[in-house]
């Protein structure tokens, strides 16, 4: 899918997803959180049906006033050869349109990468097999010679 609308949506609603910054905000950033509260109960339930409603697993705990909240992984590997190839896909045709690429952030099978010279973003859900944005339908407006990034070096030259 390359439709701009629907990559802008997704993009706006991962970035606002991982900038909040209440407890549950840090779970979504970190993968964990812990904190010493009144009602070790009331903050379980509310972590637990926060993470419900957008299907992810947490496993939650207390001892007395501290809490945590843990996001469980998943055991298999299943999804990452999906995500790889999104990236390296991301990658390349970012550096094919003389982007500088840079992982801006990645939560569960969805990223987003930047040009590191410019604003342009690229979007991709590797579950959902989704991919677009700016980075990946306009060169960079840079005259200079591209820099080598991390990502352009690993992922637009492997095989």
């Amino acid at each position: 899918m390359r439709d701009p609308v629907e990559i802008r949506r997704r993009t706006d609603r991962l970035l606002a997803l991982l900038s909040r910054r209440d407890d549950y905000g840090e779970l979504l950033a970190h993968g964990h959180v812990v904190r010493q509260v009144e009602d070790a109960d009331a903050w379980r339930a509310a972590i637990r049906a926060q993470a419900r409603a957008d299907r992810i697993e947490v496993r939650t705990g207390a001892d007395g006033c501290a809490v945590h909240a843990l996001v469980r992984r998943r055991d298999d590997d299943t999804g990452d050869g999906e995500y790889l190839a999104a990236l390296k896909e991301l990658a390349a045709r970012a550096v094919a349109l003389r982007h500088e690429p840079i992982l801006v952030v990645r939560h569960r099978s969805e990223m987003l990468i930047s040009c590191d010279r410019c604003p342009a973003l690229g979007y991709a859900d590797a579950e959902d097999h989704v991919i677009g944005g700016s980075l990946l339908d306009t060169g960079c407006p840079n005259e200079e010679e591209p820099r080598e990034t991390p990502l352009s070096i690993v992922w637009a030259r492997s095989p």
